[in-house]
């Protein structure tokens, strides 16, 4: 991991996110920020860091997701376990209430889980917005490694 992404992750938060086209002159560079809506830890039964973000920029793309995951895996790598919900706007993610998830919906873009005892981790993407999620991908973040 370069330096400057280390700084930028322990600055602030901002993740600078760069992809590649088909032609390898070419770069795009977008920016993908988030902050932190809430920070829950859970004690019991194990210990869990539950968090709460919103995103920036609107509509990121779910290779953006992904790497957003990666940083908030190397900015958060004390947790043993690790949940974040990430919302499409400070409202969402302020608004948001456990008890509107029930029947496969949800409120969020997407959700990460990293459980460094287990291997476990994954993130679950919703390509639809601003509507209930009904059709939630669920993403095995261990195979792309």
């Amino acid at each position: 991991m370069s330096i400057a992404l280390l700084l930028m992750v322990t600055l602030g938060g901002l993740a600078c996110v760069q992809s590649r086209g088909l032609d390898s002159q070419s770069r795009v560079k977008t920016t993908l920020g988030y902050k932190v809506a809430s920070r829950v830890r859970a004690k019991a039964p194990r210990s869990v860091l539950l968090l709460r973000i919103w995103i920036t920029r609107p509509e990121p793309s779910k290779e953006e997701i992904i790497r957003l995951t990666k940083i908030l895996k190397a900015k958060y790598s004390n947790e043993t376990r690790l949940q974040v919900l990430i919302f499409d706007s400070k409202k969402e993610a302020d608004d948001f209430s456990d008890l509107y998830e029930f029947a496969g919906y949800s409120y969020w873009r997407a959700k990460y889980w990293l459980d460094r005892n287990t291997k476990d981790e994954y993130v679950e993407y919703c390509e639809q917005t601003k509507e209930p999620c009904k059709k939630i991908q669920r993403i095995d973040l261990k195979r792309l490694d």
